[in-house]
């Protein structure tokens, strides 16, 4: 099951959206957002993310010890992932990590303002 993101585009954004599209396509994880495809219209300045369906709620503020022992846990491994592909993530909040505690489902989200890091000697 898939879900449809659409996102107005200003012009200077179009090949950075590409770029984030790219990079994050390439990672596999269970507990980072899978992106499917991105369909792109300058014309109009759309853009149409099509990425893995997650119907988890955002994070609670409230939470016992265990529960934050498994999200701290869950999120580590998943940054730990994305870090060793040279990507940093820079947007890591509560709204951005979905979480379904009862099946003990945790994805990060919202990849939109990442960077590759080992792009231009940047690592």
């Amino acid at each position: 099951v898939f879900a449809v993101k659409i996102l107005k585009m200003e012009d200077e954004h179009y090949q950075s959206i590409k770029t984030n599209f790219i990079n994050i396509r390439q990672l596999k994880h269970s507990n980072i957002i899978k992106y499917k495809a991105l369909y792109l219209n300058p014309k109009m300045r759309l853009c149409h993310l099509v990425m893995e369906y997650t119907p988890f709620p955002p994070l609670k503020q409230n939470m016992d010890e265990n529960a934050l022992r498994f999200v701290f846990y869950k999120v580590l491994d998943a940054l730990t992932y994305i870090h060793e592909k040279g990507i940093c993530h820079r947007d890591i909040k509560p709204p951005n990590i979905l979480c379904d505690m009862e099946k003990g489902n945790l994805k990060i989200i919202d990849f939109g303002v990442s960077k590759n890091m080992k792009l231009r000697g940047r690592y």
